[in-house]
Parts: structure tokens; C-alpha cells; sequence
């Protein structure tokens, strides 16, 4: 994991669905040139928003342009983003310039943070995670791999998110707990105790359901 500026290459977004083209606009008014979208399952030329579907992934040419995985399934994005890296695709970060982003915070390549998100001080971001509209990573947050901020989703400071976990929007997790893997946080909820690993809660206080 790493900070380093923003890169000026051009981008292309991986997922030609609803959340590839919040990317997408996101990454445009950040002022990176956005090329299309590649989609293994959409036909090349279908249009989205102002952008074209480019091809396949078959289709990336590694010295052309980054890519964010924009795919909302977390053990998708996951997939994709590990396999693209492995064959040696450079992946862009995209910030909206509506994004609060500590100095001090780390932020992988392939995050996506979206207008309002706010990510405080020291908090570090793993690879291919989402913090979506107005959603809040407080001091010292630690977030792995392919996780997803709902919108309005809090972390308050010192949690920790392990990979692929779904925080649903407006949920809010208290000081110092731990989240496990692929667990899942239901909308609302309010986590005052560590979430073993795949584990769904919900409520509030936030309860395990089957």
C-alpha cells in the first residue's frame, strides 16, 4: 500500500454497470481522461453515459491507460483487480475533488472514493476498496482489500475492516472494533462489539442473523 500523487494517464473503467459510470464521472471531474469502459459481458460500442463500451478484458493494453475495477460485487472486484494486477495492469486511484482525504491517510491504488466521503488521519485504505457518497473512514481506520463503504456508512476511529466486507449505508461502527472478513453490516446498524468473519448483523444495537 502507498500514497503518491495522481497519476495523468488515461483511465479505462472496469464495469459497465450503474457503479462504472458514478466512476466515471467521478474520475472526469477529477480531470482524468476517461477512454470508456471494458466489460466481459457487455456488448463493445453499447453506450454509457458519455462513454463507450471499449471492448473486453481480453481487449487492455497495459501501456494505454489505468483501471479501477468498478464492479459493486466485493468478491468480483476482488477477483478481477488481483488477476488484472497479476498481468501487470497498472490500476488508477480516483478521488472525487468532493472528497475530504487526510495528508496522512493511505491510499492503495484501485480505491474509489466517492463526493462527501471524508477518510481522517492515518487511516489506510487497502487495494480496491469502496467509500461511497458522504461516507465517514475516521483516524486510524484500517480497511482491507475489496470492502464497500455503503453511502453515509461511518467508521468511527481505530475499527478495522477485514477484506471484502459490505458496510451498508448509514450503518456506524464504534471505536476500536474489529470486523471480520465478508462479514456484512446491514443499513443502519450500529456496531458496538467485533463482527466475527461472515457474519451478517443487523439492528441497533447491531445482532448476528442467519
Amino acid at each position: 500500500m502507498r500514497q503518491a500523487a495522481d497519476s495523468t494517464r488515461p483511465v479505462l473503467i472496469y464495469g459497465a454497470g450503474d457503479h462504472g459510470l458514478v466512476v466515471a464521472e467521478a474520475a472526469d471531474c477529477a480531470g482524468r481522461r476517461v477512454l470508456g469502459f471494458i466489460d466481459d459481458q457487455v456488448a463493445a460500442e453499447t453506450s454509457l453515459g458519455s462513454w463507450k463500451v471499449l471492448g473486453s478484458a481480453a481487449d487492455i493494453n497495459p501501456d494505454d491507460a489505468e483501471v479501477i475495477v468498478a464492479i459493486g460485487n466485493n468478491t468480483t472486484r476482488f477477483t478481477v483487480t488481483n488477476r488484472l494486477v497479476y498481468e501487470g495492469v497498472r490500476l488508477a486511484r480516483i478521488i472525487h475533488p468532493g472528497a475530504h482525504v487526510s495528508g496522512s491517510a493511505l491510499i492503495a491504488e484501485g480505491v474509489y472514493i466517492g463526493p462527501g466521503a471524508v477518510v481522517n488521519a492515518r487511516a489506510r485504505l487497502d487495494r480496491s476498496v469502496i467509500v461511497n457518497s458522504g461516507a465517514i473512514v475516521e483516524h486510524d481506520a484500517e480497511i482491507e482489500a475489496a470492502v464497500h463503504l455503503a453511502p453515509r456508512a461511518t467508521l468511527t476511529g481505530n475499527v478495522f475492516i477485514g477484506m471484502r466486507a459490505m458496510l451498508g449505508a448509514g450503518c456506524i461502527v464504534l471505536p476500536n472494533r474489529v470486523i471480520g472478513a465478508d462479514a456484512i453490516i446491514g443499513a443502519g446498524a450500529v456496531v458496538n462489539r467485533d463482527v466475527p468473519d461472515n457474519t451478517k448483523v443487523i439492528g441497533v444495537p447491531a445482532k448476528p442473523i442467519d
